[in-house]
């Protein structure tokens, strides 16, 4: 009362407090008695109390921390991993691994099974975009290959852990500081943008994580590349990268992607109906609206220097991708397929990273950035996305050859065709194919020298009509040939 009546005296009690928050070590674990009402805990100091704070200081190597108590009572106690309270825009961010107790059962201490209330950890999420993180990652983790990051008001919590009086419990850990933080949204610089623009700055401004393309990519080096199925899409040869995809919630850091998979394509959602019909998603995948992910493609030598796309059935709701850690597109839309042009110098080296980061369809609607829905509500509600349909790259056909028009006539029985090439080269012939259902050429409409614009217009004798009880469908390829070749070039267009 004094100090808040006198400005100096209260300026300098902030400084003074501001002092001794700084001087607080920044790991903290606290233990609490829940139950039964009037249950104290005895600390090796002396200290009783019904919560005990167990502060030590961080670095940046793994330490091996450890801690003594005594139930006066009977006892239920709750254990949270947590750091020191530096305010709610600031996390000083902690990281553990190697929870060992005696005198009392301590379940999933080495976190290497993913963390929930069935296998003992609440990864507890008090300020929105900054809980918990369960870190898969042999490269982070002190020991095996997985570690939590937590602060103050993203804890990870174990309850209903039974003590006995008088047994004395004894404790350790690993702890460590974190590894370089993920920087915090900037609403000021995000104003400056539309409020349906993904472009990188602008997914930046308001999603940090957006940003770590490269340090993924960077992460992603020497890990063991997909093994793609070689197929064909739309007449096209193509690699299918259905598979193991690497993947990252965030806000856990981009390091951890190189140590956990997920199968690509599925929808991550809570659910069951989806997850029958897909790989079923641990319970953080769901949970987390902003996630990354992270593949690499070996490309064959005779690839590395064709024209290449990259397509992707969908990602729901929008995905920036990028090749190598360079950006190349971002898309937005919960079911629509788009394509990517892949350059010969992503390819050059043999190895092709593809790296999405994806950002969730309630996410977007919370935030007031998705077009077609708005409602803050939605950020507790998390939707399905993902990576939801399959992806493929392959090789564009000679001249970059792209249908345009299809039309048909019964009386008399005429087919037109028209197509585009985007590039047309010098010597180059285009004939288009009509193919039937048992996969015969029964007609040929002339080869012409390739154009940016072509068409054709031929008669077509007794055709087999379409019908709701004879649905019948013919196929068209576009051959492509060069001056002086024996027959068509390997690559073509085909449509059904």
């Amino acid at each position: 009362m004094f100090a808040a009546r006198h400005p100096v005296l209260s300026a300098l009690c902030s400084v003074f407090a501001a002092y001794a928050r700084a001087a607080d070590p920044d790991g903290r674990i606290d233990i609490d008695a829940t139950g039964p009402a009037g249950s104290l805990l005895r600390a090796d100091d002396g200290t009783t109390a019904q919560s005990l704070r167990w502060t030590f200081p961080l670095t940046d190597e793994w330490a091996r921390q450890d801690y003594r108590f005594t139930p006066e009572t009977d006892a239920t106690v709750r254990i949270r991993l947590k750091s020191r309270h530096a305010g709610l825009e600031h996390p000083v961010w902690a990281m553990y691994d190697g929870l060992e107790a005696t005198g009392c059962a301590v379940r999933n201490g080495d976190f290497e099974t993913a963390p929930s209330t069935k296998t003992g950890w609440r990864m507890e999420k008090q300020v929105e975009g900054k809980g918990a993180q369960w870190l898969v990652s042999a490269a982070l983790a002190a020991h095996g290959k997985a570690c939590v990051q937590v602060w103050h008001n993203g804890p990870a919590t174990q309850d209903g852990i039974q003590v006995r009086a008088g047994i004395p419990v004894a404790l350790s850990v690993w702890a460590r500081a974190a590894e370089e933080p993920i920087p915090a949204p900037d609403p000021a610089a995000a104003a400056a943008f539309g409020p349906f623009d993904f472009s990188p700055g602008a997914l930046r401004a308001r999603y940090p994580e957006s940003g770590l393309a490269e340090r993924i990519a960077k992460a992603m080096a020497g890990v063991a590349p997909l093994a793609p199925r070689a197929g064909e899409y739309r007449g096209r040869r193509a690699l299918w990268l259905n598979g193991d995809w690497h993947i990252a919630p965030m806000p856990a850091l981009p390091e951890t992607i190189a140590g956990r998979v997920h199968f690509v394509p599925s929808i991550l959602a809570r659910s069951f109906a989806l997850q029958e019909a897909y790989a079923p998603p641990e319970a953080d995948l769901c949970e987390a609206d902003r996630l990354w992910y992270s593949v690499n493609v070996p490309i064959p030598r005779e690839w590395r220097s064709a024209a290449l796309r990259l397509r992707f059935g969908c990602v729901d709701f929008v995905g920036a991708v990028y090749l190598n850690g360079r950006h190349v597109a971002t898309h937005a839309g919960r079911f629509t397929p788009f394509e990517v042009p892949v350059a010969p110098q992503d390819v050059a080296g043999g190895i092709l990273n593809i790296s999405v980061f994806m950002l969730k369809c309630n996410a977007a609607i919370a935030d007031g950035v998705s077009w077609f829905q708005l409602g803050s509500s939605y950020r507790s509600k998390p939707l399905p996305g993902g990576i939801s349909a399959p992806v493929c790259l392959y090789r564009e056909n000679s001249g970059h050859v792209r249908l345009s028009k299809i039309e048909t006539r019964l009386s008399p029985s005429r087919l037109s065709v028209r197509c585009e090439c985007d590039e047309p080269a010098e010597g180059l012939a285009i004939e288009p194919v009509v193919i039937d259902a048992e996969g015969r050429d029964v007609l040929r409409l002339g080869a012409k020298p390739a154009a940016a614009a072509l068409s054709w217009e031929v008669t077509w004798e007794k055709p087999h009509l379409w019908s709701p009880d004879d649905p019948y469908l013919y196929r068209i390829r576009f051959e492509c040939s060069a001056a002086g070749s024996a027959g068509p070039l390997p690559d073509s267009l085909e449509e059904t």
